[in-house]
């Protein structure tokens, strides 16, 4: 602190030397002294002001003694009044001698001076901080201007467009906004950019480590630390207890069924999850699907405590883990829960597509909201079973529902009375899946139901928004006349 005070006084004193030097100094006859800088002089009167800032007058007949002390500042206008207008040497120099005097504001002037009479000294433009752009003098923020400016420009004409403070492509801008990021030149969701730094890769639709891609090529699966064959694996896995976990891109299965069952699963899952994905407007849930799959429904009904089998083919062994209330569904965890023992693809991707759409519309809208049926089966087996089973509604089976088993569209958005006739599984899938056609189809209604559906995330209702948006009566119209039309519904179903 001594030392400190010490360096502090020094430069008190050096300055006050500095101004004293640099001083006029005025005596009276009576002795008093007056020093500071002469301002204003009169026949009758010398005005000065003085270092502690007042500025004093003083009769000429009181003068005993006055000197002037010539300053830097003086000398600087004496130099350049020597100096003719076109001397550039000579006004370089003096702006040199400004330097080594220490004298910063007219060392700055000077070089200014020097611009102004010759716009191109380079040496003076430099040491202003100026910088060439296209063959000319430009500051630096002129510089940072110019330079914004032509990038704006050169990227626009490469068709690229700012977003939050990046240049992208019009593509890039699409997938940004979809809420992908670039990972190693290629757009990935957040998710699974988290999952590459740690190592991980995707492989046969699972996240896995390198080393477990390579073992698993040679047809080798972990079981606690040892690798084993896909028989000992499967054979450790049967039992509930110690079954698969497979972790996929916004799913997760826990199942006992053998290894190479559930890779085909894993296809028609991440299928149904693209799909529900469009059709929720690209919302996505915060986290996994729990996806259950059991080898036989003995196991499942030891597991679980509500299954549901009724209305499905004989040999078919299916059961959705959900609260019946009213005729619509409301959520449990896992959302989705099937046996294993599918004979045919359509029916693997029906009901997969179903227990999926359940379980990501109530991610979206919330565990607590009971969903209506068709706006949850609808879209669920729709894209489910069409679009990746490839099948279509053909004419004979139409015409079969418009005669005998038509539901009002009411009663489709009610889920009122389906469980009372055997067929209604049938002809409930069928018909909303042609109404979801409908509704994204038709010019009269796509984007009409694009805001319904945006109202639908937001306050978890979907029969209410249903009925303010729409007209049920014209809407009944519309599909009979679709489901009456000799066209079969096309599989895929693309949003204008």
């Amino acid at each position: 602190m001594k030392a400190c005070h010490c360096i502090t006084v020094s430069l008190v004193l050096v300055a006050c030397l500095t101004l004293a030097a640099a001083a006029d100094e005025l005596v009276t006859k009576s002795g008093r002294k007056y020093v500071g800088k002469i301002v204003k002089e009169t026949k009758t009167e010398v005005h000065i002001k003085t270092k502690f800032g007042g500025i004093m007058k003083v009769k000429r007949s009181e003068i005993a003694s006055l000197e002037r002390i010539k300053s830097k500042a003086d000398e600087y206008k004496e130099r350049l009044a020597k100096i003719g207008p076109r001397d550039m040497a000579a006004h370089w120099e003096l702006a040199l001698w400004c330097r080594v005097e220490n004298l910063g504001s007219l060392y700055t002037k000077q070089l200014k001076r020097i611009i102004a009479l010759d716009p191109n000294h380079e040496k003076a433009r430099k040491a202003l901080g100026h910088v060439r752009y296209k063959n000319r003098w430009v500051t630096k923020r002129e510089l940072k201007k110019l330079e914004k400016k032509a990038l704006e420009e050169e990227m626009k004409a490469k068709g690229m467009v700012k977003y939050r403070g990046k240049w992208v492509t019009q593509e890039g801008l699409e997938r940004m906004k979809k809420g992908l990021v670039k990972h190693e030149g290629r757009w990935v969701t957040k998710e699974e950019k988290k999952k590459l730094e740690k190592g991980l890769v995707q492989y046969k639709g699972e996240w896995v480590t390198r080393k477990e891609m390579e073992n698993r090529e040679k047809g080798l699966y972990r079981v606690g630390r040892n690798w084993v064959t896909e028989k000992e694996a499967n054979e450790f896995h049967s039992d509930w207890d110690t079954a698969w976990v497979l972790k996929g891109t916004g799913y997760e299965i826990t199942s006992n069924a053998p290894i190479a069952y559930l890779n085909k699963q894993k296809e028609i899952i991440s299928d149904t999850l693209k799909a529900m994905k469009k059709f929720s407007l690209d919302r996505k849930p915060d986290g996994d699907i729990a996806i259950h799959i059991y080898k036989t429904i003995g196991e499942l009904n030891q597991v679980q405590e509500t299954v549901q089998t009724e209305g499905f083919p004989s040999n078919m062994y299916y059961s959705l883990h959900s609260g019946s209330i009213g005729g619509a569904f409301k959520f449990t965890d896992p959302p989705f829960v099937a046996t294993f023992k599918f004979d045919t693809k359509f029916y693997q991707h029906l009901f997969l597509g179903h227990g999926i759409g359940e379980g990501y519309l109530w991610y979206l809208i919330g565990l607590d909201k009971v969903i209506d049926l068709w706006f949850l089966l609808g879209p669920g087996h729709y894209f489910g079973f069409t679009q990746t089973g490839k099948v279509q509604f053909n004419v004979n089976h139409v015409n079969e529902m418009v005669r005998s088993n038509y539901l009002s569209v009411g009663i489709l958005i009610a889920t009122r009375e389906l469980s009372d006739n055997t067929t209604w599984n049938e002809r409930f899938f069928y018909q909303s899946a042609a109404l979801i056609y409908m509704l994204l189809k038709d010019p009269r209604y796509a984007e009409k139901f694009k805001a319904c559906r945006e109202d639908i995330f937001k306050s978890g209702e979907a029969t209410k928004t249903i009925r303010k948006h729409f007209d049920i009566e014209e809407l009944d119209r519309s599909l009979r006349a679709l489901l009456k039309s000799a066209r079969p519904i096309p599989n895929e179903v693309k949003e204008p």
